[in-house]
């Protein structure tokens, strides 16, 4: 039972960064995230941090993008750069919650691209900042772009707060 009611727990601030407009959920969660990294980034020589980028739609209406929160926390912490211009969101997309896995993979096919103004040059890892992980998707889709334009030479690794 009180492990059930600790994963609801979990569930509930997840929902309420995501869903609920409560942005300050992000500062606790990103500093434990920066906590569990932190060695692990000064080891992997990470260059930067780059946030799955929201749509300006959905930044609109929300508020906020809770991965750019977190990422640019876990930044802040380590003292890490934060790419924030690196990818775009070039497709408004609906929400993966009520999705089945085929259903997330075509949602989020083709949404992201590596911003034509932005440089890749000189970037050696790279970590991809997102909230929650659930089929992959969204961060394979992020991947994809990020890979096809800076080639095999730049090393992507993933961070979450969670997975599902």
């Amino acid at each position: 039972y009180r492990n059930l009611r600790k994963a609801n727990f979990i569930e509930e601030i997840m929902a309420g960064l995501k869903y609920g407009s409560r942005k300050e959920y992000a500062f606790p969660l990103a500093l434990m995230a920066a906590d569990a990294l932190g060695q692990w980034l000064e080891e992997t020589n990470a260059d930067i941090l780059v946030p799955v980028p929201v749509h300006r739609e959905r930044l609109m209406t929300r508020g906020y993008n809770q991965a750019e929160i977190i990422a640019s926390e876990i930044a802040s912490e380590l003292k890490a750069p934060l790419r924030k211009d690196l990818l775009t969101r070039r497709q408004r997309t609906h929400t993966q919650t009520s999705l089945n896995v085929e259903e997330k993979k075509a949602n989020v096919s083709g949404a992201f691209a590596v911003n034509p103004k932005a440089s890749l040059k000189g970037l050696r890892h790279l970590l991809l900042v997102d909230d929650v992980f659930t089929t992959g998707s969204t961060l394979y889709n992020c991947f994809r772009p990020l890979r096809q334009a800076a080639g095999p030479g730049l090393r992507i690794s993933i961070a979450t707060l969670g997975a599902v």
